[in-house]
């Protein structure tokens, strides 16, 4: 094999793994390296209202530091990304839990290099960074996603995230919560990630929050609507499947509204009436 022969095989195989793919107002570039989990590592690009470009890293850095118990101050995961971020000159939106750079139109390809290299780094070293004393899980992978979706919408209606919720009996945390100005009603979103240990224990706690909170607006006349975002991340067993059933099941009967953000019908309907509630036409 020649030298020219070799290269031409790296070339192809990493343009072959490459994918790019228009969400919202930007795309998603599939890089052609794997995370720990086996899925493709990821970057997002906007185009900026100045012609310039923001990349970020779609919250995958924020989720993992949460499951590896790495967010505290003093961390060593949260140290060695503070380090990379400063070296690299690189942005990190602590509202929104990305990392992000911007770029010009042209003249900066560099930069771009450099910002998949610390992903890249930062994905691959951090989940073995520390001995975790339990099992890593994806927790809060489904929450970055979803985050970074609804900040993509731009809108100027101002979304609580990680709210207090008052239930009949209980405070509950949900993971936004807005104000339709159509009809004053307070709309909640909670996101339960099934593919996870103990999924039906999850979906338990679906059935359990929604009967609370929902309980409250029967009894007080208030204006009140539960979306419960959930996703079994190619998880297809038993356990899974039953805590699915669960969730759809109860939605009729408790009156919450259910979304499987794993079928692109669903996700795409989810997407469809949130927007809608959030458009600046109706404010």
């Amino acid at each position: 094999m020649t030298s020219e022969e070799l290269l031409s095989q790296v070339k192809e195989a990493v343009v072959n793994r490459m994918r790019v793919v228009a969400v919202g107002d930007g795309f998603l570039i599939q890089l052609p390296f794997d995370n720990y989990r086996g899925e493709p590592m990821e970057i997002g690009v906007r185009l900026q209202d100045n012609g310039s470009f923001l990349i970020d890293d779609v919250g995958y850095v924020s989720g993992l530091l949460f499951e590896l118990n790495e967010h505290t101050e003093g961390a060593p995961g949260n140290l060695l990304i503070k380090q990379l971020v400063d070296s690299y000159e690189l942005e990190i939106d602590y509202d929104d839990g990305i990392i992000t750079e911007r770029l010009s139109i042209t003249g900066e390809v560099e930069k771009l290099l450099d910002f998949i290299k610390v992903i890249t780094s930062i994905e691959t070293v951090l989940p073995f960074i520390s001995r975790p004393r339990k099992k890593v899980e994806g927790r809060r992978r489904l929450t970055a996603q979803l985050s970074r979706e609804i900040s993509q919408l731009r809108l100027p209606l101002k979304v609580e995230k990680l709210a207090k919720v008052a239930g009949k009996h209980e405070i509950w945390d949900v993971e936004y919560k807005y104000t339709r100005k159509e009809d004053n009603s307070e709309i909640l979103i909670l996101v339960a990630d099934l593919g996870l240990k103990e999924p039906r224990e999850r979906a338990a706690h679906v059935i359990t929050l929604a009967s609370d909170v929902l309980d409250v607006q029967l009894r007080q006349s208030l204006r009140r609507e539960l979306r419960v975002v959930y996703s079994s991340n190619g998880d297809h067993s038993e356990a899974t499947r039953r805590a699915v059933n669960i969730i759809d099941d109860y939605q009729k009967r408790i009156g919450y509204k259910a979304f499987n953000y794993s079928d692109p019908m669903s996700k795409s309907l989810f997407a469809s009436i949130t927007v809608q509630d959030l458009s600046p036409m109706k404010m």
